[in-house]
């Protein structure tokens, strides 16, 4: 009798230990699910990914952290998806001569619209209250085949100037600009 309660017991702690396996490989696969809509930009999945590892481990303090980051986390894929789009547009010709900044960034973001059939149109915001450091310096470039996120670097290293996405726009700044 001892025997078979030995044999029961053991049998009872393996099924245990496999059904608790299977619950932590549930909570990696959900976890894994709400990374993965985050960076996709799926927030309502994301979110419902990471509620279901809380289901399963309520003290699950990766999923807590993910949930209460939601939005500033869509948002940084949101931005991180856009630089990427950005830069995969490749630009097959562009000719400044002596031209403005404004001038060069109209005519990239032209450019983009061109190559993205209108798909993708960027927005740079030139900061009215350094403007005045940027007026005067005139950028002259030609160049073939070159991605847009490298056109943009050399316009500016010529204007003396730097960008920062934000949610809407590329923020231009002349280079002894400090920006949050």
């Amino acid at each position: 009798m001892k025997k078979y309660m030995t044999i029961a017991l053991t049998g009872l702690l393996a099924m245990s230990s496999v059904a608790l396996a299977d619950k932590a490989e549930d909570a990696r696969n959900y976890y894994d699910q709400g990374v993965a809509y985050v960076k996709a930009g799926e927030k309502s999945k994301a979110s419902a990914a990471f509620q279901q590892v809380l289901k399963l481990y309520p003290n699950n303090s990766k999923a807590r952290v993910q949930l209460a980051n939601l939005d500033q986390n869509i948002a940084k894929a949101d931005l991180e998806k856009r630089k990427a789009r950005f830069a995969s547009v490749n630009i097959k010709t562009i000719d400044l001569q002596d031209a403005s900044l404004r001038e060069s960034l109209d005519a990239l973001g032209h450019h983009i619209e061109t190559e993205t059939n209108k798909e993708f149109a960027p927005n740079f915001v030139l900061v009215e209250a350094h403007a005045q450091q940027l007026r005067g310096k005139t950028i002259t470039l030609k160049l073939n085949n070159v991605p847009a996120d490298k056109v943009l670097e050399y316009i500016l290293n010529a204007a003396g100037a730097r960008a920062s996405f934000d949610q809407y726009a590329i923020v231009i700044t002349p280079l002894s600009t400090v920006r949050n």
